[in-house]
């Protein structure tokens, strides 16, 4: 029989969602939430803010009472305070999880949210597509060039089972579409993120006339 340790160490690590051909069309279903990153942000600053005045008033009551140390006691207010309103802020987050679906297709994406939010962007119109993988930080964003616009953050949804909060590599096919599009890939200083990116008639004149030069 095989000992508790040993079952831990055959255990798989979770996987990321895995895509789908659906008739030529780049298909990807995962947990997510329909969120900006900027707005998760300004909720944890917010969230801390609240939590301030409080923790000012836990400074002084161990600086006065136990004679802790001004520094000490900011570390033993910050742990007290601000780290369980955080974990309560990731959880009402997280308790937005919803299935979402991105699919790819010939000429256009689709990003789709299980409750009714679905946008539809033809790739001559997508101005901005940023694909992060890995990290709590793993999202799609994208924006379409009259400001429509879609944010899904899969690093902090809430997941099955034996699946990880982060999003698989765009496929080789879907890289191709938006760069006959016209969309232009840059790579990101940290691993895992891709970002396409149209450029503006001033950036497409600056460049040609450089080349012309």
């Amino acid at each position: 029989m095989d000992s508790p340790v040993a079952r831990v160490k055959q255990a798989a690590p979770p996987l990321p969602s895995a895509w789908e051909d659906d008739g030529g069309r780049s298909v990807l279903r995962f947990a997510g939430v329909a969120m900006r990153l900027r707005t998760l942000a300004l909720a944890i600053i917010g969230t801390i803010l609240i939590g301030a005045p409080f923790g000012i008033a836990l400074i002084f009551v161990f600086n006065d009472i136990a004679h802790i140390p001004a520094r000490g006691a900011s570390v033993v207010a910050g742990t007290l305070i601000g780290i369980p309103l955080t974990l309560l802020l990731m959880l009402i987050v997280r308790r937005r999880t919803r299935t979402c679906t991105v699919s790819f297709g010939s000429d256009e994406l689709q990003v789709e949210i299980d409750g009714g939010q679905r946008t539809v962007i033809a790739y001559q119109d997508l101005t901005f597509l940023r694909w992060v993988c890995d990290t709590e930080y793993a999202r799609i964003v994208i924006h379409r060039e009259d400001g429509v616009s879609a944010s899904v953050l899969a690093g902090v949804a809430r997941v099955p089972k034996g699946q990880s909060p982060t999003l698989p590599s765009l496929p080789a096919q879907v890289i191709l579409r938006l760069e006959e599009a016209g969309l232009s890939p840059r790579k990101g200083r940290r691993i895992g993120i891709t970002s396409f990116r149209r450029e503006s008639s001033a950036e497409r004149s600056e460049g040609d006339h450089v080349s012309s030069a």
